[in-house]
């Protein structure tokens, strides 16, 4: 029988045979939930730390009770009988590096038929601009109702056309995509982390550069961080222009006023959002001087590892993440007997 039972607004949590379980609303569209499904199974099979989603009895993953739809979750590590997920341990930067240093193939995303199409981020700067978009609606239906929001959601939404604007001007190709959470912050906690239903598929910076801002705006310095992420993640250039675009563009604002908007949050919420703009500007400014530096540095890498490849007497092919050529050196051409048309 299960144990020590608790039920909330949204979950119930229980403990059997020594694990920990919780029975959670899915309120979100019911057609993401197979690849769902999929992307958790195949990140566990990988040894990404997730919590499990449990069949019901007729096989499917949702289980409605008095009409709700409830998902049911092993939960990951936790095996105290005490267990409560409202008190599980804050993650840190580190916590979130087996899913940024996850790369998921490309054909498994790239195609309507691929098997997390719908849980990627195909276009970054459409989906800005359709958020923009809704956001401006939103505030026009209820332009007298908050001052301050009013006072203050030019400039946010400025920024967040400079991202879209960053992204579309620097013609961004190639990407590596890993498992991203939709929001992640400071005081995400390990069962947040975890859980399969918080996924989706994005960039390799998306999480990163969610979890900087949110540190920011608890007043922590970041400068120090940030640098070292941009040391040794081994961004490709198009990441270094995502990065700073994420890092542009003003969720933790937007997220604010979404929640001003529903009822859920205070407008005074924003105050200590827009008292760290000069702030934040500034931090911008430190950030792409640094990515600058960094971008530098992986070019003249790069022409260096070209040159060494240029004159290798063994014949070396590189592909991309399509199986294409990227790269095939004048030794590999001979060998293969292949035209250079390049001279």
């Amino acid at each position: 029988m299960p144990q020590n039972i608790y039920q909330t607004k949204n979950y119930f949590y229980f403990h059997y045979n020594n694990k920990n379980y919780i029975l959670i609303t899915y309120e979100n569209n019911p057609l993401l939930l197979n690849q769902i499904y999929a992307l958790h199974d195949f990140l566990i099979n990988y040894g990404i730390p997730m919590h499990k989603i449990i069949l019901n009895k007729d096989n499917n993953i949702i289980t409605l009770i008095n009409n709700k739809p409830y998902i049911l979750l092993q939960i990951l590590y936790e095996n105290s009988i005490d267990y409560n997920p409202s008190q599980s341990k804050k993650i840190t930067f580190q916590n979130l590096m087996p899913f940024i240093n996850f790369i998921i193939p490309q054909n498994l995303i790239t195609n309507k038929n691929s098997e997390f199409y719908l849980l990627a981020r195909h276009n970054l700067s459409f989906l800005w601009a359709q958020k923009n978009d809704h956001l401006e609606y939103q505030i026009n239906q209820n332009n007298n109702k908050y001052p301050l929001i009013k006072e203050s959601f030019g400039y946010y939404i400025g920024l967040g056309e400079t991202a879209i604007s960053f992204i579309n001007n620097n013609d961004i190709k190639n990407i590596m995509y890993c498992p991203s959470h939709k929001r992640i912050n400071k005081a995400f906690s390990y069962f947040d982390l975890y859980n399969p239903l918080n996924l989706v598929i994005d960039s390799r910076v998306r999480d990163a550069a969610e979890y900087f801002k949110s540190l920011f705006f608890q007043n922590e310095n970041i400068e120090n961080q940030i640098s070292n992420f941009l040391k040794k993640a081994n961004l490709i250039k198009d990441e270094y222009i995502v990065f700073f675009a994420r890092m542009l563009y003003p969720t933790y604002y937007f997220d604010i006023i979404e929640n001003i908007i529903d009822g859920t949050a205070k407008e005074e919420e924003l105050k200590k959002i827009i008292d760290k703009v000069n702030d934040y500007e500034k931090l911008l400014k430190n950030i792409y001087q640094n990515l600058k530096q960094n971008f530098n540095e992986v070019i003249r890498q790069k022409k260096q590892m070209e040159t060494i490849l240029l004159h290798m007497n063994d014949g070396i092919l590189a592909f991309n993440m399509e199986g294409k050529i990227i790269h095939i050196n004048p030794a590999a051409k001979k060998l293969l007997k292949l035209v250079d048309f390049s001279t």
